[in-house]
């Protein structure tokens, strides 16, 4: 009997040990990884084999799901119909599916109304699609494609996606998204008007080096609608062409920013919408090429006159002349109960030769390009950037600066007296290595600290009145040592008219003090002087 019982326990632990380490728990906080309807992590050496040259394996010291060749079927898992669906709590690596050859997530039931072809929920865990050898993944008969309920980044790079026959999302991320050096082709065929074939929930998407296609029969495009001053879709050299039919716009965000070789199609309109009047100044369109390839174009072939007017055939931004309302796009703008034509939210920075502004004609609004009014400091009167002249170059001992940034100001000495300098360009000036802040008074003067007769000569830098917590810029007649219980900036020069300071160091200390969170930068001077401060200028080292 002793002996019986013996083999059995022997039987038992050789069972044991041919099983993976982790078979019955998480591994790596992954609680569940279905390919196809079976937990990979149960099976051993953590693979499924679909053929001779076709399998899916998981690597437990990567967090990388392979899928080789692989033909995965879409089955219910976990309440769900899935083809992968990954549980997770906190996944500090995250999770990456690596795609080796072609491979497929589809269903053959008619009925696919909740199927998703890639969930990943609960916790947080980073989604990165990949590929070492241009391999691919066709996504086909879902409700939803790729769907990441997870608060962190989704990656797609370096691999082709395409997905077909999608109701709902083609990519529903609730966070952050890039897309990198890879193809992704999106056809959806909504009943929907809420449906997306890119879907942001909550935070931003940036596509670089990439082209990516969408095509619907209702619904966006690409949709991403925040109350935040972060840009919320990056176009980066890359090809962005989503057209949709109904009466949605094919692309519908707050923010946009189109850098380099990049074109964006959307047949459908484009419109920036704030989600409330609070947040309006933050709908803008910037675009920075660095080439003849740049352009926004509007298609015609939806028909969307009832809510968007008239569109041009085609319409681009990159080589404008005048202004002319028929020649360009229309472009609506909503921006809650602001109105976006009374203030310079409806300007553009489009690139060092023109700024586009938006125009309302007959109850709609347009774009249209005008060249820059460049003021001596070499900024554009209208719409602020800085232009840059040729002219614009200061050499201080040996080292050659241009002027990054210049602002005319003035500041009675004898007052206390304020200007808000709290600019984006002053900011990006000061935060360059090597930068030079310059301050320039009306008249040569040189005022001794003296407390006792109520004398000094020094600037402030708050963010936000009487807050306490100041940065003093000395000068030649105040330095760090004549105060306790201030934080001072010495000047490194000082001939009278002209005080500077290390650049760095100031923006240093004042993004200590939350500058860069949107609080108000002051400059505040008080002495006996009857001088004023002109102008605040910034150098920047010559590349």
């Amino acid at each position: 009997m002793l002996k019986r019982l013996l083999c059995v326990m022997l039987s038992a632990l050789m069972v044991l040990s041919i099983l993976p380490a982790n078979a019955f728990a998480a591994v790596n906080n992954i609680t569940n990884l279905y390919v196809g309807g079976t937990d990979i992590l149960t099976k051993t050496n953590y693979k499924i084999e679909y053929g001779s040259d076709s399998y899916a394996q998981f690597d437990s010291t990567t967090n990388t799901l392979t899928l080789h060749n692989a033909d995965i079927s879409i089955v219910q898992q976990n309440s769900k119909y899935t083809g992968i669906y990954a549980n997770t709590k906190y996944v500090s690596m995250g999770l990456t599916i690596k795609l080796e050859g072609t491979n497929t997530i589809s269903t053959t039931s008619s009925s696919y109304s909740s199927y998703y072809g890639i969930y990943v929920g609960t916790g947080i865990c980073d989604l990165t699609i990949t590929s070492d050898s241009g391999g691919t993944l066709a996504i086909n008969n879902v409700n939803d494609g790729i769907y990441v309920d997870c608060s962190s980044t989704a990656t797609i790079s370096d691999c082709t996606v395409t997905m077909d026959n999608v109701i709902r999302y083609g990519l529903y991320i609730k966070s952050t998204l890039k897309i990198n050096d890879a193809n992704i082709d999106i056809d959806y065929t909504a009943s929907n008007t809420s449906a997306s074939g890119i879907y942001i929930s909550s935070g931003s998407a940036t596509i670089t080096d990439s082209v990516v296609n969408i095509n619907g029969t209702m619904g966006y495009g690409f949709y991403a609608v925040r109350k935040t001053s972060n840009t919320l879709l990056t176009v980066d050299n890359s090809s962005l062409t989503c057209k949709v039919g109904g009466t949605r716009p094919a692309i519908l965000t707050t923010s946009m920013n189109v850098i380099g070789n990049s074109t964006v199609i959307a047949d459908g309109g484009i419109n920036l919408y704030a989600t409330s009047s609070t947040y309006s100044s933050y709908s803008y369109l910037k675009l920075t090429p660095s080439g003849e390839a740049l352009g926004i174009l509007v298609g015609s072939s939806a028909d969307k006159t009832s809510v968007y007017g008239t569109y041009e055939d085609t319409t681009t931004l990159s080589q404008p002349s005048e202004i002319e309302y028929t020649a360009y796009a229309y472009f609506k703008v909503t921006t809650g109960a602001v109105s976006t034509g009374s203030s310079a939210r409806g300007i553009i920075y489009l690139n060092e030769d023109y700024h586009a502004v938006v125009l309302t004609r007959s109850g709609r609004r347009y774009l249209a390009c005008i060249p820059h009014t460049v003021d001596s400091t070499g900024h554009c009167t209208v719409c602020k950037e800085y232009i840059g002249t040729e002219e614009e170059t200061v050499t201080i001992d040996g080292v050659e600066y241009t002027v990054a940034y210049s602002e005319d100001i003035s500041l009675d000495s004898a007052e206390w007296d304020t200007t808000d300098l709290s600019d984006a360009s002053l900011v990006e000036a000061l935060a360059t290595e090597g930068s030079v802040l310059v301050v320039t008074r009306s008249e040569e003067t040189n005022i001794v600290f003296d407390t006792d007769a109520g004398t000094y000569d020094k600037f402030g830098l708050v963010n936000s009145w009487w807050s306490g917590d100041w940065i003093v810029l000395g000068t030649a007649g105040y330095a760090s040592g004549d105060e306790d219980g201030v934080t001072v900036i010495d000047c490194t020069s000082d001939d009278g008219t002209t005080v500077m300071y290390d650049g760095i160091t100031v923006y240093n200390e004042w993004a200590a003090r939350g500058m860069n969170a949107g609080g108000s930068a002051l400059f505040i001077t008080n002495s006996s002087g009857s001088y004023t401060i002109t102008n605040v200028t910034v150098l920047v080292p010559v590349e």
